[in-house]
């Protein structure tokens, strides 16, 4: 590795251009138009070890926990690191480090009866510091928020766990890059009577089971989803909710949505597809939990009762029926969709640290 490198180190490789993934490769693109060099190791994968790969120009190698620790340990640039083996990196590196916190860390509580307050995933930002004093995970991440140079959440949400649940409080805040595109032309009147309801989504926290409620009871609507579904999921819905396949950028879902629901059941750190329904003109219905509430913004609408189908019906139904307050909706989707390009304010931290 040359000194003065940028090194991407982490469990998994950048195996697809979306999610944290798509974030990522954009941060290095910018790093290397910033003309610096930029390299990539995870220790995760079929491939074997020291074997050089290639997404998008980024070379990265697979390397062994040994590899790794012998890397990071001689290294002389910045490490950019995230995930759950970013404890271990941030252990072994010797130069400055920048922990990019990007999941709202749910592990760290049991969740289990054993908790003093109580099961269940919603109740973990609430649980009492003896609860997760007695947490293996917990304990093997606090060492890396103390160490890290620089630790930066993906939005104001995040920042406030890791200051509660860490004690690290000097977290910046940058929210995901999210590539800007050319104003669409719409033709509002059609994609109001005739667009599809888009979900957007990788797993269940999403919330399939409020998506699949309100496609069997809006019958009059077409439904679609993009992303990946069990295949007991995807056989039920079958035929009427329309597929889009996996894909790096889910353009086609977007230019045919007339408005994209984010039913999330679990607080998530931020969530790019708001940002990204943005800049096609499509307004958005999200629960108003965790990072949503930031990503949505002013772009959409946010579900308190979002446990609730009928709640994301009601709202749905409101916006759709009206062609004056769906215009209105659609152009606070396209003055959200500004300025959401935050590569720069990365690569400028990361600049500042070699």
């Amino acid at each position: 590795m040359v000194d003065g490198a940028v090194l991407y180190a982490a469990q998994h490789f950048l195996v697809a251009e979306n999610g944290a993934s798509k974030s990522n490769l954009e941060i290095m693109r910018a790093l290397q138009g910033a003309g610096l060099e930029v390299r990539a190791v995870y220790l995760s994968g079929q491939e074997p070890l020291d074997r050089d790969t290639s997404v998008a120009g980024i070379r990265a190698t697979r390397v062994g926990i040994g590899g790794v620790a012998q890397l990071l340990s001689s290294h002389k640039g910045v490490v950019l690191t995230q995930g759950r083996l970013a404890f271990r990196i941030i252990e072994y590196a010797t130069c400055p480090t920048l922990f990019q916190v990007r999941e709202p860390y749910s592990h760290v509580c049991s969740s289990s009866a054993t908790c003093p307050d109580g099961p269940g995933w919603r109740d973990w930002l609430h649980c009492s510091m003896n609860c997760l004093s007695s947490n293996l995970t917990y304990k093997k991440n606090k060492p890396a928020f103390e160490k890290a140079t620089r630790v930066v959440a993906n939005s104001e949400w995040m920042r406030d766990v890791i200051v509660r649940f860490y004690g690290r409080k000097d977290v910046a805040v940058i929210y995901p890059p999210i590539k800007e595109r050319p104003m669409p032309n719409l033709d509002l009147e059609r994609k109001r009577q005739t667009g599809e309801i888009l979900m957007v989504g990788r797993d269940r926290r999403k919330g399939y089971e409020i998506f699949t409620n309100m496609a069997a009871q809006m019958i009059e609507r077409k439904f679609a989803f993009a992303g990946t579904a069990s295949e007991p999921l995807s056989k039920q819905w079958d035929g009427f909710i329309r597929f889009y396949p996996p894909a790096d950028d889910v353009v086609e879902a977007f230019e045919n949505a007339a408005v994209v629901v984010c039913p999330d059941q679990e607080p998530p750190a931020f969530n790019r597809v708001p940002r990204e329904a943005y800049q096609f003109g499509v307004p958005v219905i999200a629960s108003g939990i965790g990072g949503l509430i930031e990503s949505v913004g002013y772009g959409g609408v946010l579900v308190d009762d979002y446990t609730n189908s009928s709640a994301f019906i009601i709202e749905v139904d409101n916006l759709l029926r009206d062609a004056a307050r769906y215009r209105q909706a659609v152009g606070c989707a396209l003055t959200a969709a500004e300025n959401t390009d935050t590569t720069g304010v990365m690569v400028e931290m990361i600049k500042g640290m070699m």
